[in-house]
């Protein structure tokens, strides 16, 4: 049992690294290392303990940019501990510049426990989207009035993509009563959908694009401080490198501070209600600024993102 687990988790890794050398980042969420909303950019993040999730996220870049990217989430994931996998449906809606992009994406991921420590936990996850793509001339910046760009039409074309992802942790409730550590990788949108403006070869398109994921929770009491780094792989090399400690109170608070090897720092706090009327459920609310502090960070000066989620025991 446990040589043949080993074997596809070898055979699904070699995959993901075999394809990752055509990769580039588009408009993705930005991975803060492992946070309620894991589901976004891993499918085998989908509800990864033995709590169901639904929630919202609103991400805001280069505020100082006319026509930078904004995107909303809306999310719920809910785990069949029983069946050893987990569920989870997400909703999208994407602006950048004169392209208008809105859909929906399907994840599942299937568990296993491998044996290496007590209550580890392997997932691995698969996910589909479907989105429908829109060109906006009339959001297009141009100083000359006879720019072909503005005759270009890309009107409700629709695309389906796909993803893959592992992750591993020592420890699979992810509560505050054990020391554990986890690692993990994915792959999105492996389909490259290309969408044609018009009768011009100028395209928008999605390009491979995997991460990876590592960290550790170190627990006392009620007290957890959680240190971890990403990476995300573009054009055969490292794109972008990046990492953070993220302390929490539990059913509280947290606070999190981070940076990447850009120039580019980050500072995040939340909130943690358990109101009584709801039971063993909590509510969650958060934000997190990020801003470039050199000429190489990859999003100018300042991006914010606000999250809010309502997360319970299944």
């Amino acid at each position: 049992m446990r040589s043949s687990t080993l074997f596809s988790i070898a055979i699904l890794a070699f995959l993901m690294l075999f394809v990752s050398y055509r990769v580039n980042a588009q408009q993705l969420p930005s991975q803060r290392g492992y946070l309620n909303q894991g589901i976004l950019w891993n499918p085998a993040l989908t509800a990864p303990g033995s709590t169901w999730e639904t929630g919202a996220c609103y991400q805001q870049q280069w505020i100082q940019f006319p026509g930078a990217p904004s995107t909303l989430y809306v999310y719920g994931q809910v785990p069949f501990v029983e069946l050893n996998m987990s569920a989870g449906l997400v909703a999208f809606m994407d602006e950048a510049g004169p392209f208008l992009q809105a859909g929906g994406q399907a994840s599942y991921a299937y568990k296993i426990a491998p044996g290496f420590f007590w209550k580890d936990q392997l997932s691995i996850g698969i996910s589909g989207k479907a989105s429908r793509v829109r060109f906006d001339a009339n959001r297009v910046v141009a100083y000359d009035e006879g720019d072909d760009l503005l005759s270009e039409d890309l009107s409700g074309e629709w695309g389906f993509d796909f993803g893959a992802g592992i992750f591993y942790t020592s420890h699979n409730t992810f509560d505050f009563d054990q020391n554990s550590w986890y690692a993990g990788i994915s792959v999105d949108q492996l389909n490259q959908t290309v969408y044609r403006l018009g009768t011009d070869h100028s395209a928008y398109g999605n390009r491979m694009h995997w991460r990876a994921l590592a960290g550790y929770r170190f627990i006392k009491y009620y007290h957890c401080w959680e240190p971890s780094i990403y990476a995300d792989m573009v054009g055969g090399g490292l794109f972008n490198v990046g990492g953070g400690v993220r302390y929490e109170r539990d059913r509280r608070f947290w606070v999190s501070v981070g940076g990447e090897l850009e120039g580019l720092a980050r500072l995040g706090l939340g909130w943690i209600f358990s109101p009584t009327q709801f039971g063993s459920s909590n509510i969650l609310i958060g934000a997190e600024a990020d801003y470039g502090l050199s000429s190489l960070a990859r999003y100018q000066g300042l991006s914010y993102q606000f999250t809010m989620a309502w997360r319970g025991l299944r």
